[in-house]
């Protein structure tokens, strides 16, 4: 194979993967579930949708370090299809754990040390732009990076490392480059472990959230804890929209061949976006949603249309996603280009109002005005 070929071929099974987490959480078509009690809500999003997704993100991270070891024996060159796949499958897994940023998440920064994003004035490229040119040797161990700047320690990071362009690299910058990625690989590992950790530990979030009482810190109702849930899923919503479709929209509009998207540098930014939708869909489906919205329309005539709208929406996210392409590809485009992504911003946009104002109300949950933030 040439390497557009393998190029291909590994974006290609990259975009599987993100198509098959959609398809996978494409909704019920048989009876109509119960609509849950806020604790049941809170156990099913926690049981179904968070740890397993966080089980699978632990295990490809894991992998990560194993792929990036292997590629440095081989002469730290171009990176080759085992590691552009390890690499591909991490990112996609992550896209799902990030729409869940409660919990341990923002604890020890563990999120930022992941994945510094959004990242709009590009901080991780300055930054590395500089640990590169001063190639200080003290950074290569895993435990030396994770006391450095969090801009430095995950995928972003790894990312440049991993995919140069066009740079011409000396030997020895090939070798530093290989031995940070190292570092940064294990650092990613050890932080996805200690996620997993902070959600399964006997005091772990796992059981914050569904033990809720005077005696605990953070929720005292049942109430509490599944609105902290419905918040970070509208929170979710607004991110993917206004730092991946919206900067996205803007990018083709200008006819601008790079918009700094997630990702964008390996060509992941596509079954990253994906991925992420695909997470908010099982999210959505866990904490059923549907059934609540399905319960509102029984009971107001006036709201039969919203559980049908979620499903449309989503599916029609799904159809829209598979027409759009990275910048680079839509240049001189223009408008004729940009009305899927306009179709995605309004979906997102209609999800994150229906719950807010209709939904959550409906379902006696307390959502802020921060999260219904949009137009």
């Amino acid at each position: 194979m040439t390497p557009n070929t393998h190029q291909a071929a590994w974006l290609s099974r990259a975009f599987v993967s993100a198509f098959c987490l959609m398809l996978a959480y494409a909704g019920t078509t048989g009876a109509r579930a119960e609509v849950l009690s806020h604790k049941e809500m809170v156990k099913a999003a926690i049981d179904e949708h968070i740890l397993p997704q966080l089980a699978d993100f632990e295990d490809k991270a894991e992998r990560l370090p194993k792929a990036v070891a292997a590629h440095c024996l081989q002469g730290a060159g171009e990176p080759a299809e085992p590691l552009r796949q390890a690499f591909a499958d991490t990112v996609i897994s992550w896209a799902g754990v990030a729409t869940d940023m409660i919990g341990p998440a923002p604890k020890r920064d563990r999120a930022t040390r992941i994945a510094f994003l959004p990242d709009p004035r590009g901080i991780v490229r300055r930054q590395m732009r500089r640990v590169l040119a001063q190639q200080d040797t003290k950074l290569l161990s895993a435990a030396a990076i994770a006391e450095h700047s969090v801009a430095i320690q995950g995928l972003p990071a790894l990312e440049i490392l991993l995919f140069p362009g066009r740079a011409k690299l000396t030997d020895e910058q090939k070798r530093f480059r290989c031995r940070l990625a190292e570092a940064i690989a294990k650092n990613i590992a050890t932080q996805a472990t200690g996620l997993m950790k902070g959600w399964q530990a006997p005091d772990g979030w796992r059981a914050k959230l569904l033990s809720p009482g005077p005696d605990n810190l953070l929720y005292k109702t049942e109430t509490e804890a599944a609105s902290e849930i419905v918040k970070a899923y509208l929170a979710a919503v607004k991110l993917i929209r206004e730092s991946q479709i919206i900067v996205w929209h803007d990018a083709v509009e200008a006819d601008k061949k790079w918009a700094g998207l997630p990702f964008e540098r390996a060509g992941l930014s596509k079954p990253y976006v994906f991925a992420g939708i695909a997470s908010l869909r099982q999210l959505h489906e866990a904490l059923r949603l549907n059934e609540i919205a399905a319960a509102l329309g029984a009971k107001e005539s006036g709201n039969k249309w919203i559980e049908d709208w979620f499903r449309n929406a989503f599916n029609a996210m799904e159809r829209d996603l598979k027409l759009i392409a990275l910048p680079k590809d839509m240049a001189s485009a223009g408008n004729t280009k940009t009305a899927p992504l306009r179709r995605l911003k309004f979906s997102l946009n209609g999800i994150n109002q229906i719950i807010g104002r209709r939904i959550a109300p409906a379902a006696g949950l307390f959502i802020g005005f921060n999260e219904l933030d949009g137009d």
